[in-house]
Formats: structure tokens, C-alpha cells, sequence
């Protein structure tokens, strides 16, 4: 029996034929198989395999988790530039993709699209989108967060709203996602003058947010895009004014949550960010003082 005969009554490839099962896969052009990329995989580890059920850690995040951590870890900063934009050195997307970029070339090349490691545009645009997607739900997640007492719950129940104690407490047990804190471990963590500002930065979330929420011709425009606008111009404006933006926004969320009232009993009119006036003669009465 010939070479080719033996080949094909085993069951072997033929010349010629078309790839069929993973050959398929492999015979496809990168750019499809980068188009048909899913970030669902998780990793695994081959050290892991011979632990018992018991002893074995619980199962790896998928890369879409690590997206969402590298972002929930990114809105924990106080001071980030930037929520939603990507043209910001100090933005959550550019910190959630130095993040990535961070991670060993074998990881890159495992758990990215082909070509990414080697910094090829089109798997770099498709993980790039992937990363904005993951952004936008830890987002979309703390906007249910800062809602909490304007938008009624999934049980139709409308609570109060909440202290900014207590709203900063849960924004940032969502973003840290891991630590098993109680309420008071919590809020004394939050009262240190290390942290003191990121409980500023939540009030300036809840309350564009609730504005943007309450303002009728708000409704096809993110709230994180206003709040992307607020901080750049922050920006430029300098030190002086960011701090009277956090002092002007502290005292207005004191001012309309502070009792933690039912929405009922807001004035949502007043329910809006400091103007640019408001800030401008704050800054200058504190360079007097």
C-alpha cells in the first residue's frame, strides 16, 4: 500500500483537503482570528492541577475581570483626570491599559488577541474596545451607587439618600471589590487625611450625577463625559480653584444630603455643580485669608 494510500485509510490529512476542527482556526488570517477574539478564557496554571479541591484556590479571573479590577482600582484614585476620555495621561482608560501592557510578553500572547504582544493596530484597536467596554460597566455599576435614594431600587423601593459617609463607604467597597471591611473599619480608613479627598471626589460624582439625572436635556449625554469637562477645566484653572471646586461641592452636598432626606424633599433645581463664578471667587477669597 502506498504512502498516500495508508494515509487516507488511517484516516490521515490529504493534500489539498480543506483545514477542518483547530486546523480551521489555525489556517484562518490573523485578522480574524483577532475578529473572532473573546476575552472569556481564564488562565490557567499547571502547577494548580495536582491540589485537591480543598487545598486549590478558587478559579482564576477571566480577562474581562482583570479588566474590570484594573479599572475599579483606577476610579480609587482621587485625583484621575478623566472617567470616560482616553486623551488624558492620568485617565482610567490609559491606566487600565499600562496595566495590561505591565503584564509578562507570554501573558500577552496567551490571553490577547494575535499580534497584540507585538503591538499590532488591529489587535491593539480590538482589545482597546474591549477595555472601554469593561470601563463602561464598572461605571454604569458606580452610577447605580451614587443613584442610590433618586432612582428606585429593583424591588421598587425608594430608600433615603444616603450620608456622603455612608455613600462613599459603598463606592469604595465596590471599587476595592476584595476587602472584607466592616462599616467602621470602613469609614475610619476614609477619615485618614490620605484618603480624605476621595470621599470629596465621591460627593462631586453623586451630584453631577444626580444633575445630569434630574436635567431634561441630559438625557442622550453621560454624565461622565460632563464630568470629564468639569475636571479638565479644573485643569487648566489650576491648584486654587480645584481645591474651592472640592470645598464648594462638600458644602452642597452637607447643604442637600446631609440629613439623608427622601428624595421628596429636595429641591432638585438646586441640585447642581458650583459655577465657574462660584469657584472663582471662593479661590480668591482663600488666597486672601
Amino acid at each position: 500500500m502506498s504512502s498516500l494510500r495508508f494515509l487516507i485509510g488511517r484516516g490521515g490529512a490529504r493534500p489539498g483537503a480543506a483545514p477542518t476542527g483547530p486546523n480551521r482556526a489555525e489556517a484562518a488570517s490573523e485578522a480574524e482570528q483577532i475578529r473572532r477574539f473573546n476575552y472569556h478564557g481564564k488562565e490557567r496554571c499547571s502547577s494548580l492541577c495536582s491540589l485537591s479541591p480543598v487545598l486549590a484556590p478558587r478559579p482564576p479571573p477571566t480577562i474581562q475581570e482583570f479588566m474590570r479590577s484594573a479599572a475599579r482600582e483606577a476610579m480609587l484614585i482621587p485625583d484621575i483626570e478623566a472617567y470616560t476620555r482616553d486623551n488624558r495621561e492620568q485617565s482610567v482608560f490609559r491606566l487600565v491599559m499600562a496595566t495590561i501592557n505591565r503584564q509578562p510578553p507570554a501573558h500577552l500572547r496567551t490571553h490577547y488577541p494575535p499580534g497584540y504582544a507585538a503591538g499590532h493596530r488591529l489587535a491593539v484597536n480590538h482589545t482597546q474596545a474591549e477595555v472601554k467596554r469593561q470601563i463602561k460597566n464598572v461605571r454604569h455599576q458606580v452610577r447605580n451607587i451614587l443613584l442610590t435614594g433618586i432612582v428606585p431600587q429593583t424591588n421598587g423601593d425608594l430608600p433615603a439618600i444616603p450620608h456622603i459617609n455612608r455613600c462613599a463607604r459603598e463606592v469604595w467597597r465596590y471599587l476595592n471589590a476584595g476587602p472584607t471591611l466592616t462599616n467602621g473599619e470602613i469609614d475610619t480608613l476614609l477619615s485618614h487625611m490620605d484618603n480624605i479627598m476621595f470621599k470629596a471626589r465621591v460627593a462631586f460624582l453623586r451630584l453631577a450625577t444626580i444633575e445630569n439625572h434630574f436635567d431634561p436635556a441630559s438625557r442622550t449625554v453621560s454624565q461622565w463625559e460632563q464630568i470629564d469637562h468639569h475636571l479638565a477645566d479644573l485643569c487648566e484653572r489650576g491648584g486654587d480653584a480645584s481645591a474651592a471646586w472640592a470645598r464648594l461641592v462638600c458644602q452642597k452636598d452637607k447643604a442637600f444630603f446631609g440629613s439623608s432626606p427622601m428624595l421628596a424633599n429636595v429641591n432638585r433645581a438646586d441640585c447642581v455643580c458650583p459655577t465657574a463664578e462660584e469657584v472663582a471667587a471662593l479661590a480668591a477669597d482663600m488666597a486672601d485669608a
